[in-house]
């Protein structure tokens, strides 16, 4: 699967219809939305119905400690959304947040170790993964492997 961090304002502007139109026939697209805890709003993302399977949101806030950070609950679905949409052979995982920076780079850099596939590229400019989130889901894993293992 592939990993695509994008803005708040590349989602909304069609960037990911924009990456539909370039896929081949047959392909898929899952994604993660990520507003801040109080945004006044969803996101609203524009992309195509027929390749789009899924879009699981999130509500937390740019930061490593307060009341609004990524919770344990969270960092869990995340992590089973991210299974599942491999599972299920999606092509593209697009992960977004407010500046494309930080949450979702922390949040796609996870799913890159999860999936098998290196880190590095989200730990190069432009982005700056909000460690929080990517210590979490890398965590939050570890617990999901553990629980499938012992069933």
């Amino acid at each position: 699967m592939k990993l695509v961090v994008m803005s708040l304002d590349d989602v909304e502007q069609g960037a990911i219809m924009d990456l539909q139109d370039q896929l081949v026939p047959g392909s898929t697209v899952a994604v993660v939305s990520i507003v801040e805890k109080n945004a006044m709003r969803e996101a609203r993302i524009l992309c195509h119905q027929r390749s789009c399977v899924a879009i699981e949101r999130f509500r937390f806030d740019d930061d490593d400690q307060g009341p609004n950070i990524i919770t344990s609950e969270d960092a869990d679905r995340a992590v089973r959304f991210c299974l599942t949409m491999a599972a299920q052979n999606v092509t593209i995982m697009v992960v977004h947040c407010a500046a494309g920076i930080s949450r979702s780079a922390g949040m796609a850099a996870a799913f890159a170790i999860m999936l098998g596939q290196s880190d590095e590229q989200f730990f190069e400019l432009p982005y700056c993964p909000n460690m929080k989130v990517y210590r979490s889901l890398l965590n939050a894993w570890i617990q999901v492997t553990n629980t499938r293992s012992a069933s």
